[in-house]
């Protein structure tokens, strides 16, 4: 009964020491390896994107993201044009959003707005973002390719009105 005992703590002796080192070492954080490839200036290809329902889609988006360890400073410019019923008939306008997150899954209001938005990393080329105004609710998945030339944002929501929409974005590195 003694040598079983003994062989058991010769056996489970170099697992606690390993156990022990390792609850020494300090946590690693995954993510910080996101790919720094989101960094940069995107604009939306028209041609490649699908927006549902139609009017959702931008005359014109330009992105632009800097990631600095799991920090992400996200800017976006969106050009519209609305058919009017009254002259002039069409008004085009500008607007630009812009705020900064970390990628931990916690929420972080955007500027000038009742927004909150939320990243989270699933892997070093993607990651997601939930955004949140009052009854307004949108999920994406931001995806890098490969090649670090094309960035696809798959996007789902709810509009302040209750109206559902859809669009799979892609856009070019400038």
């Amino acid at each position: 009964m003694h040598t079983a005992r003994r062989r058991t703590a010769r056996l489970i002796a170099p697992m606690i020491a390993v156990a022990a080192v390792l609850a020494a070492q300090p946590p690693v954080t995954v993510l910080a390896q996101i790919a720094p490839g989101f960094t940069g200036t995107w604009t939306l290809n028209q041609d490649t994107s699908t927006f549902e329902p139609p009017a959702t889609r931008p005359d014109r988006r330009i992105v632009t993201l800097a990631l600095k360890g799991i920090e992400l400073t996200h800017t976006t410019e969106t050009e519209r044009t609305r058919i009017l019923d009254v002259e002039p008939f069409q008004e085009r306008s500008t607007t630009k959003v812009t705020y900064a997150a970390k990628l931990d899954g916690r929420e972080y209001p955007v500027p000038n707005s009742s927004a909150k938005v939320k990243l989270t990393r699933v892997n070093a080329t993607t990651f997601e973002r939930t955004a949140i105004s009052g009854t307004a609710s949108e999920m994406s998945t931001w995806s890098l390719a490969a090649d670090m030339k094309t960035l696809t944002v798959k996007t789902t929501g709810t509009d302040a009105q209750g109206g559902a929409y859809t669009s799979v974005q892609t856009y070019e590195r400038q």
